[in-house]
């Protein structure tokens, strides 16, 4: 290796990791205290969830053409890097509106640029990984550690009030831009428009079965967590806790992936991947419960610890099965297709229930609500998956050089 491709992986190192750790820290202010922010001017439990639920529907709209001009740009950042400053503007945006229109107006603008960034990062991480030398645990392990920082210093930042929460998510979207910005073309590398030819549509989850019982599985955590990230730390401060222990919270939460991302391939190898999505299930189910039973703030703090295993588990074999069943040219339409599909289901239908079961049935319920639904998932995944679960039993999700890196 030359000293030009020496100097070209480490910009690429730092830019992948830099992007991933403040972009994930701006997933934790963003998931975590938007809504807290419009509890505090006012609105309750079902217009959050009306107003949080429309605008994803809406930037739903425009996530799958962001994912296929992604595919067809000469470098897979341009698209992410528009964003990203986009995202940085609108965050100022919302320091001055008040009005409910013009607040539903720019989030919902935010959630088109915020939406499809998780896939496309994942996105660049897969098809950069191999050139960096890094596999994809490797890579989003940056994101969980941005997250967990995030966490920990979001309680201390905001405290009580919340004047400086979106300078905050300005001055993060504008890092993770600089650094996303780093990364560097290989030569002989860039992709040619006529090179690319779309071999995903609609129809592609249908014709793998092992990959919708994943997708079916993954949807119905991201419900539960969605539910527990919108409303549970509104509850978690009527029962005693603070904005810093609302902190100390995610933190754990996040915390616990990092071990797992480092051990879930090996992890996998030996329970095969049924084992691994049923300890998944079972870890969330336990968590769910336990917050049900308890008013405790302690506990409910340490309880979080548990959303690793789920998380981790169901995220990884989702995007290695997705990974390995696409082409290069078509992975990140792919992964918004995938995203858009988890989204629709996991936030905007269960946004819109859950924020009336909350106003209704109280959200200390809709910790049962999400046990509930884990056990429907947990039997839905090996009832999809039938046959290609027999099939793959035995079998590990193969990560080779070019397939997941």
């Amino acid at each position: 290796m030359n000293r030009e491709d020496k100097l070209r992986v480490i910009h690429n190192r730092v830019g992948i990791a830099g992007s991933f750790l403040f972009f994930y820290a701006v997933q934790l202010f963003f998931s975590t205290y938007f809504n807290l922010y419009l509890t505090d001017i006012g609105y309750d439990t079902a217009q959050i969830g009306t107003l949080s639920s429309s605008a994803l529907l809406l930037s739903l709209l425009l996530q799958p053409v962001l994912g296929f001009l992604s595919d067809r740009r000469q470098h897979v950042t341009t698209i992410p890097l528009f964003l990203l400053i986009l995202m940085a503007l609108l965050s100022l945006g919302f320091i001055y509106v008040r009005h409910t229109i013009s607040l539903f107006i720019i989030t919902c603008l935010f959630y088109i640029c915020y939406t499809p960034m998780t896939p496309l990062l994942d996105n660049i991480a897969l098809i950069s990984g191999d050139d960096i030398g890094n596999r994809f645990g490797g890579i989003r392990i940056w994101g969980t550690i941005g997250y967990c920082i995030a966490a920990l210093s979001a309680g201390v930042i905001l405290k009580d009030d919340y004047s400086v929460f979106f300078i905050v998510l300005c001055v993060l979207n504008l890092l993770s831009f600089a650094f996303l910005a780093m990364i560097m073309r290989r030569k002989g590398r860039q992709r040619k428009k006529d090179q690319i030819k779309a071999h995903i549509n609609g129809t592609f989850l249908s014709r793998n079965r092992f990959l919708f019982a994943l997708l079916v599985a993954f949807i119905s955590y991201q419900l539960t967590s969605g539910n527990f990230h919108s409303y549970y730390p509104i509850y978690f401060k009527d029962i005693g806790g603070s904005n810093s222990q609302v902190g100390v919270m995610m933190f754990i939460s996040a915390l616990s992936e990092i071990p797992l991302w480092l051990i879930v391939d090996s992890f996998i190898r030996f329970l095969g991947i049924a084992g691994m999505v049923s300890l998944a299930f079972v870890a969330a189910a336990v968590r769910w419960f336990m917050l049900y039973i308890t008013d405790n703030v302690m506990l409910s703090i340490l309880l979080n610890i548990l959303h690793g295993i789920s998380f981790v588990i169901l995220d990884y074999c989702l995007i290695t099965e997705l990974n390995r069943c696409t082409s290069e040219n078509s992975k990140a339409r792919a992964q918004s297709i995938v995203n858009t599909l988890v989204v629709i289901f996991a936030r905007v239908i269960g946004g819109f229930v859950s924020g009336y079961l909350a106003s209704f049935w109280g959200i200390k319920n809709m910790m049962l609500f999400n046990f509930l639904v884990i056990v429907f998932g947990f039997l839905s995944f090996f009832f999809i998956g039938g046959r290609s679960l027999r099939e793959e039993r035995g079998k590990n999700i193969e990560i080779k050089k070019g397939v997941i890196s």
